[in-house]
């Protein structure tokens, strides 16, 4: 194992919900290690709470009043031991994209195919 990271490394949970976090080790080619690995979890600065803390996937609870949580996990393989930090925002609201409206949803209008030969 080379390098750890959290999936996702940085978030917006609205206070008092719920969100999973998955930890990776990984190698030297940034492919994902699965095999002998240890996990510890903790929250090194803000509030809320986690379900566990020896786990590759934990749930964090956040606290009942917005702020910033960092999120450390060490991942260990043998003898070597790789941390990894995620920010998580804690707002007090998440604006849904269905209450924006449709005007910012719509992107680009889809392509059709046209059989045209010979036109340009």
């Amino acid at each position: 194992m080379f390098r750890a990271k959290i999936q996702p490394a940085f978030t917006l949970v609205q206070a008092g919900t719920t969100k999973s976090f998955r930890a990776i080790g990984l190698g030297r080619k940034r492919r994902a290690i699965e095999e002998n690995l240890s996990f510890f979890w903790e929250i090194s600065e803000g509030n809320g709470s986690l379900d566990r803390n020896e786990s590759e996937i934990v749930s964090f609870t956040g606290p009942a009043e917005p702020g910033v949580c960092r999120l450390k996990v060490k991942v260990r393989q043998g003898e070597t031991i790789c941390e990894a930090e995620a920010v998580i925002t804690v707002v007090e609201i998440l604006i849904k994209s269905s209450i924006i409206g449709d005007s910012f949803s719509q992107g680009l209008p889809g392509y059709t195919l046209e059989s045209a030969p010979g036109k340009p």
